[in-house]
């Protein structure tokens, strides 16, 4: 039960595309994702530039003598290379959420207006900054989140080949969560939802959620066109994802999560 929901908010990104399509909204996909294709290089090469004196500093330092060696030099290498990436990612998808807080949102309200669901209010300024207000709280909610992920995978991250593979598989995990999260919550908010009842509705749904957030991840993983249309297609997937899961709960009968 649990695969198929993850595999329902993974196959959101087909619907993401067709609608995106059928609709023509490319045009509104295009800020997001040139903030994105400048980001990511800057990340990259910084963090390429950074990896050689960090790797030496923790293998002369943090690594015991009698492990010290040029194997254990290069996996330090790439477990500080995919940490940073890491952080880089982390602070991405918060940036972008904030910085683009208000078009995301639009994006998102006019495929809600598409699927028949809530018409949001027109746009005002105050409620653009009223948007990147609550952005900007989701995010740091986000962020701390996964300063502690990463301190955690930090640690473990040492022990050679077994402590890397664990450390990039919880923070990818956790960053497939995260992103769903905040790609679920511009639908949730124009319904009244607090950042709280929005939290407890993603525990509540978390392998939908996580199917989006992979989506999301794999797109980033392709350099230039991924980093491009990951944040328009998250949010699409998204808005289309938390849409499903209402209308479920409707059927169902079931009591959704009521706004605070």
């Amino acid at each position: 039960m649990k695969l198929r929901e993850f595999m329902a908010g993974f196959r959101c990104y087909g619907r993401a595309h067709r609608l995106i399509k059928a609709h023509k909204l490319w045009r509104f996909i295009i800020i997001p994702g040139l903030l994105s294709l400048l980001y990511f290089p800057f990340i990259i090469v910084a963090t390429f530039y950074g990896l050689k004196p960090v790797s030496r500093y923790l293998h002369e330092n943090w690594v015991p003598e009698f492990l010290q060696s040029s194997l254990t030099l290069s996996l330090l290498g790439v477990m500080v290379w995919v940490l940073g990436v890491y952080v880089g990612f982390m602070l991405f998808r918060n940036v972008i959420m904030v910085l683009c807080s208000p078009l995301l949102s639009y994006i998102s309200e006019i495929v809600d207006k598409i699927s028949g669901g809530v018409e949001a209010p027109k746009f005002t300024w105050q409620g653009s900054g009223k948007e990147i207000f609550r952005a900007a709280a989701l995010s740091l909610t986000s962020l701390t989140i996964s300063i502690f992920v990463f301190l955690f995978c930090f640690l473990i991250g040492i022990i050679p080949i077994l402590g890397a593979a664990i450390a990039f598989l919880l923070m990818s995990l956790v960053q497939m969560y995260l992103a769903g999260v905040g790609f679920s919550d511009p639908p949730l908010e124009r319904r009244q939802y607090s950042i709280g009842s929005t939290l407890k509705f993603a525990r509540q749904h978390r392998p939908r959620l996580m199917g989006v957030g992979m989506g999301f991840l794999l797109l980033l993983a392709v350099p230039g066109f991924g980093w491009f249309v990951a944040p328009g297609y998250g949010i699409v997937a998204g808005t289309l994802a938390v849409l499903d899961l209402l209308e479920e709960e409707k059927k169902n009968r079931k009591p959704p999560v009521i706004p605070d």
